[in-house]
């Protein structure tokens, strides 16, 4: 028996679960966001219907773009219009969605992949107090205007939330309110995991999932404070710029309980004698930051040492 307030009806010869409560109706348009971004031109009509109902303020080119394919960020408005109009304006615009059977088919494939969290809690290679370790490198690597629109048709992003995002100018920063959310909702590090993973984030993907497996490229018989004092020379160089030392400082402060130098951006030799004064657990940080960043630097790091100590020399700086 379907749920109350749901109906059971036929669409392309297989029995599906669609809202008849207008309050159901907001949460399945925001699951199925991405699918009509991408597919909402198809049916000409369709898209009509859609800019007429959202009042849209576009132009006639920009309606032909998007009619064409094209406007990605303008599909975007105009889906977000609809969705702020409320649960009754996204109740009308199904009932007439319905009239495409089969893009409306394929369209509930989408929501239900949504709904079904099964398969993403199941996936999930990252754990919520593992997530400060591959910060830096999701920071780096991730695709965080793809990643919002994912998070937003799961809900772990209100509509507010992913507008504010779409609006902030530099990757970097999207990319950390991103992380901050979802270091806030620990439930909500499977459905990062699938985002990153649908996003084709793969260097960081791979990198998480074999770091989880195999440990630190750096623990076959390597002292971490050796490795860093070493290379003491070629880490001041890697860590040089603004944001690799902004990066280190956090990572010193998260890990470490190094206090903070406030506005003051310290030298990349401080940084680094403060990994060392912190022995094991400062060098560690310095050199997870470094596989992260460059896993072939860490690499020739790893080697250095390694050498001078089949070689019979003491490791110094």
């Amino acid at each position: 028996m379907p749920p109350t307030g749901v109906s059971v009806r036929a669409i392309d010869n297989k029995k599906r679960i669609i809202s008849d409560s207008p309050k159901m109706a907001l949460q399945e348009v925001q699951r199925g966001y991405l699918f009509m971004l991408e597919h909402i031109h198809e049916e000409a009509q369709l898209f009509g219907y859609l800019c007429r109902v959202c009042e849209a303020p576009f132009c006639d080119d920009e309606k032909k773009d998007m009619r064409d394919g094209k406007g990605y960020f303008k599909k975007k408005e105009l889906l977000k219009r609809l969705i702020s109009k409320g649960e009754n304006a996204c109740k009308e615009f199904l009932e007439k969605f319905k009239g495409f059977q089969n893009l409306f088919s394929q369209f509930q494939n989408a929501v239900q992949s949504v709904t079904n969290a099964d398969g993403i809690q199941q996936n999930a290679f990252l754990t919520h107090d593992k997530l400060v370790d591959y910060e830096e490198l999701l920071l780096e690597e991730m695709e965080p205007t793809a990643i919002a629109d994912i998070l937003y048709c799961h809900a772990v992003l209100s509509s507010d939330e992913h507008d504010a995002i779409d609006k902030m100018s530099n990757r970097r920063d999207k990319a950390k309110k991103l992380i901050t959310k979802i270091g806030q909702q620990p439930d909500k590090i499977p459905v990062l995991c699938h985002a990153l993973e649908q996003s084709k984030c793969s260097r960081a993907v791979e990198y998480i999932r074999n770091k989880t497996s195999n440990g630190p490229s750096y623990s076959s018989g390597i002292n971490p404070e050796k490795c860093v004092r070493f290379n003491f020379r070629k880490n001041l160089k890697n860590f040089r710029d603004c944001i690799s030392k902004k990066s280190l400082l956090d990572n010193l402060i998260k890990k470490c309980k190094v206090a903070s130098t406030g506005d003051l951006e310290p030298k990349e030799s401080y940084l680094i004698k403060t990994g060392l004064r912190n022995g094991k657990g400062g060098c560690v940080c310095i050199l997870e930051l470094t596989e992260q960043r460059d896993l072939s630097l860490l690499k020739k790091l790893v080697e250095r040492l390694d050498k001078r100590r089949k070689d019979g020399k003491e490791a110094s700086n």
